[in-house]
């Protein structure tokens, strides 16, 4: 099922930040590849895995429920915000063994990450989030220029991101 997310944004860089010199992903782990992939395993939209928070992720039973998405959408001029999804239906999700591996890896950097900082990770943080605490979401526009620059180098410039999820 698509998504009805306008395509075709300008590419912007996507830096890698950091908080106190911890970097939020590592070298090997390039800005975006650890949430664009699960987005291509799960068929989830952007906003669905930058909303997902840390309860929702059920790595033993490899499952995540989708309980809201983030809009990069202006909200009352508070900006960017989470919100319900769009069917307004939270929903689980299986995942495959490789979409499992790529969220445990994504918490133990999250967890090294606040440890060296010695921030507790809370069940309400974020998966994906620039924050050294995890406190807030990932732009969605922030994951679609990632995806452009790894798209336009690798000559696939007619695939858009939000096709993907009709290969989940």
């Amino acid at each position: 099922m698509p998504s009805t997310c306008a395509a075709g944004t300008p590419t912007r860089s996507a830096p890698i930040p950091t908080v106190t010199g911890v970097p939020a992903q590592t070298s090997s782990q390039p800005f975006g590849v650890a949430l664009k992939t699960p987005a291509t395993l799960t068929g989830c939209r952007r906003g669905e895995l930058c909303g997902l928070r840390w309860g929702d992720v059920d790595l033993p039973g490899r499952m995540i429920r989708v309980t809201g998405a983030v809009s990069d959408v202006p909200y009352a001029a508070g900006g960017p915000h989470r919100r319900a999804t769009k069917t307004k239906r939270k929903r689980p999700v299986d995942l495959d063994e490789l979409a499992a591996s790529i969220l445990a890896a994504q918490q133990m950097r999250v967890e090294a990450r606040c440890g060296a900082l010695g921030i507790d990770v809370a069940d309400d943080a974020y998966v994906w989030s620039q924050d050294a605490d995890h406190a807030t979401f990932w732009r969605p526009a922030r994951v679609t220029d990632a995806f452009a620059t790894a798209r336009h180098a690798a000559g696939l410039d007619g695939v858009r991101l939000k096709d993907l999820r009709a290969w989940a």
